[in-house]
């Protein structure tokens, strides 16, 4: 299976928005990605504010998740490492972690070949 490069560059985003705001945590709930406040005042999860930096605009999908946002409406090819790790920041963050917090448990549950967005 070849890597589908738009799942690595939503990866660095991610990783990205993280380390310039690692204190950041959603607040809304119910969770939306393009909805509801951060503590820093931005709007929307940090999947939905990576995808908007990234150029995507697919309106509003409520609490649809993540993986299912990806696959089955953009289109992404997931590997089953990449899509256990978004799921994984996805719930952390929605458990009122801060973003940093939604990584470091994603790359500790998941394995650290998975760091810095290199695909095993």
């Amino acid at each position: 299976m070849m890597t589908d490069t738009r799942v690595t560059q939503l990866i660095a985003k991610v990783r990205e928005l993280a380390k310039e705001r690692p204190d950041n945590k959603y607040l809304a709930k119910p969770c939306f990605y393009l909805k509801g406040g951060c503590s820093d005042n931005t709007i929307g999860c940090i999947f939905g504010q990576a995808l908007v930096a990234l150029g995507y605009s697919f309106g509003e999908f409520g609490a649809m998740n993540i993986d299912i946002l990806l696959e089955k409406r953009l289109g992404f090819s997931l590997t089953l490492k990449q899509r256990s790790w978004i799921c994984r920041v996805q719930l952390h963050q929605d458990a009122d972690k801060t973003w940093a917090q939604s990584i470091q448990e994603a790359d500790e549950t998941i394995s650290n070949d998975f760091r810095d967005g290199i695909m095993v």
